[in-house]
């Protein structure tokens, strides 16, 4: 609100009845003297601006009624291989920051954990013998190329992602996918969430159940929001005949929690950890986890923004 201040000091001349208007001591002030102040109050209002203008936020505005995209804090493509070559398991890879990972041992055998793209050999022995045979390697590789595809990758065969294709039962509740050493991570006070790119098949068998946790300073592991069906998104990619297959089409989405977990500490990690205890489906392949602040954030708008004084605005 503007205020105005105004001060007076009328010592005009004496009235007929010989009274000053103002002067030494409080005499009583006859009411000519006041319509004299009023008149001259009026005056200077009239010089004045009929409109106030607000003063500029000093904080950058938001856009009120439309919430803004999470800020992300940490992002894994495992693009950052050597080559084609050698082929890595998820515990030998190292990401663009010097990030490395782990994962439980179901998690890193039976055709799982391999950083796999169409860039690599369609017949190599190591991932053949892990995957029991080659169509299972090659459907590996035709995954990695759908996340290409739906991340808009003008060359989805050089992307990588990592296999989760299940030769074997790998039982409930274990980790498909942990940093092992958290992410520095100064802000106090943030609302952390995740999300992961999958592309699934044999969606009418077994689904991957994923579960994210945060890991704070002493390692200690929070879920955040509930599990994730790998096969719940209705978009589909498909890779071209691959290898010793035919064209494959996996349902690809990329999955955000649905939870946020308030967060204080000097650095964050990330555990993804798969409910399904079933190799009987359960096929898909993972690619760019991130870490996300989800803070809200308040913003403020007068409507509008110019109001002429004592005349309100709405918030």
């Amino acid at each position: 609100m503007t205020r105005l201040s105004v001060g007076l000091s009328i010592t005009g001349p004496e009235s007929k009845a010989g009274q000053r208007c103002g002067g030494s001591g409080r005499p009583q002030v006859p009411i000519w003297c006041w319509s004299v102040a009023l008149s001259l109050i009026a005056g200077i209002l009239a010089g004045l601006p009929s409109v106030v203008s607000l003063p500029t936020a000093l904080a950058a505005p938001g856009t009120p009624g439309v919430p803004q995209a999470p800020t992300v804090v940490y992002f894994e493509d495992f693009q950052n291989v050597p080559g084609p070559s050698p082929i890595l398991h998820l515990n030998q890879y190292t990401g663009a920051s010097g990030e490395t990972y782990t994962a439980d041992p179901q998690w890193l055998s039976n055709c799982n954990g391999w950083v796999a793209s169409e860039l690599q050999a369609t017949t190599p022995a190591a991932q053949i013998a892990d995957c029991t045979n080659l169509q299972s390697w090659n459907g590996v590789q035709q995954f990695a190329y759908a996340l290409g595809v739906f991340a808009g990758s003008s060359n989805p065969a050089g992307n990588y992602a990592v296999s989760a294709a299940t030769s074997a039962d790998p039982g409930a509740g274990h980790v498909e996918f942990q940093t092992v050493n958290n992410i520095p991570f100064s802000s106090s006070n943030r609302f952390l969430t995740f999300s992961v790119d999958v592309a699934a098949g044999s969606c009418q068998a077994a689904h991957p159940l994923l579960q994210f946790f945060l890991l704070n300073s002493s390692g200690a592991a929070t879920a955040v929001g509930s599990q994730i069906d790998g096969c719940s998104s209705t978009t589909t990619a498909t890779a071209p005949a691959f290898g010793a297959n035919g064209p494959a089409t996996a349902l690809v989405g990329t999955y955000t929690s649905n939870g946020a977990l308030l967060f204080n500490g000097s650095s964050v990690g990330v555990r993804l950890v798969n409910n399904q205890a079933s190799g009987t489906g359960n096929d898909h392949a993972f690619d760019n986890i991130r870490i996300l602040d989800a803070t809200p954030q308040l913003d403020k708008s007068l409507q509008p923004r110019r109001r002429s004084p004592r005349v309100a605005s709405q918030l």
